[in-house]
């Protein structure tokens, strides 16, 4: 849709019965699709948190997903977006439809596959160990964070675009994953950590932590 019209909605606008438009979602307009809404779905606040934490980042694309209302005005899909750009208090642009039947909110994610940090990585050129490299680039991110022992936390969350970002500054970790599994069978582990070991260690001949610095990844503390 690149060089798409982009209509702009008011607050006061009524929603169409049928269609669909590219759209500059503001708070105030969110706010107003989310007045139509008559189903009172849960509403998960950790997830309408991470994605106002990604807008504010600016990691939020307009990736044609779309926000979907009904033909009675409810809305069907999109309503975590819809309270994220509230919370965010910053617009996106997204895609509304409207006119969905109603009765085709049973059908909606249920059979969407949930894309990894895996499959970003094979769209930038990985061919082998995508799991892994995830998966290790992800601790590396936590680590970098200072949020390892937080990791479950909603707010720590390693996003794919974090994963992609990573890969890009960290090419080195490919080639510590290959060399994980180039080593004698009984030393290898799938844990995704040791590629993390390998890749933090220091080069041979580099300064070790004096007593009172921090270990590091591949050290052992002083306890």
């Amino acid at each position: 849709m690149s060089g798409a019209t982009v209509t702009k909605l008011t607050p006061h606008s009524k929603p169409p019965t049928s269609g669909m438009k590219r759209i500059r979602l503001t708070p105030e307009v969110a706010t107003a699709l989310l007045e139509h809404n008559q189903l009172n779905r849960p509403l998960r606040d950790h997830h309408v948190k991470r994605l106002a934490a990604q807008i504010v980042a600016g990691k939020w694309k307009f990736n044609g997903d779309t926000i979907k209302v009904a033909e009675t005005g409810d809305v069907l899909d999109g309503q975590h977006r819809l309270w994220a750009v509230i919370e965010a208090k910053r617009p996106v642009e997204t895609i509304v439809v409207y006119g969905i039947a109603r009765d085709a909110f049973a059908t909606i994610d249920t059979l969407r596959a949930v894309r990894t940090g895996a499959d970003v990585l094979a769209l930038n050129g990985a061919s082998r160990y995508r799991h892994i490299i995830s998966a290790a680039l992800a601790w590396l991110i936590r680590w970098q964070r200072g949020s390892i022992d937080r990791f479950r936390d909603p707010a720590n969350r390693v996003e794919n675009s974090d994963i992609e970002a990573a890969f890009t500054a960290h090419p080195s970790m490919a080639v510590a994953v290959e060399r994980v599994d180039e080593a004698p069978r009984d030393r290898q582990s799938v844990d995704s950590r040791l590629p993390l070991l390998r890749h933090c260690q220091p080069p041979a001949g580099a300064r070790r932590p004096d007593d009172g610095d921090a270990a590091q990844p591949g050290q052992r503390g002083g306890r």
